[in-house]
């Protein structure tokens, strides 16, 4: 609605219910700590999965580069 041109003229002549924003969760900050907690615990696990696969791409690109040289000589 809000991205309507008249959305001013729209809003004095629609209800108030039925514009008006709508919650999606009753208890925000209840569900942002839940959310949090969730955090806390994947995302070591995510980043040191990052690390390794960013370490075996180096190895690999290394492995590759070094493989190409001797083919060349």
């Amino acid at each position: 609605m809000h991205a309507l041109h008249n959305a001013a003229a729209i809003r004095e002549v629609l209800p108030r219910p039925l514009w008006s924003p709508k919650l999606y969760l009753i208890n925000r900050v209840e569900k942002q700590v839940e959310y949090a907690a969730h955090l806390r615990t994947t995302g070591p696990m995510k980043r040191a999965a990052a690390v390794a696969k960013a370490a075996e791409t180096r190895a690999r690109n290394k492995k590759a580069k070094e493989d190409l040289a001797t083919v060349q000589l």
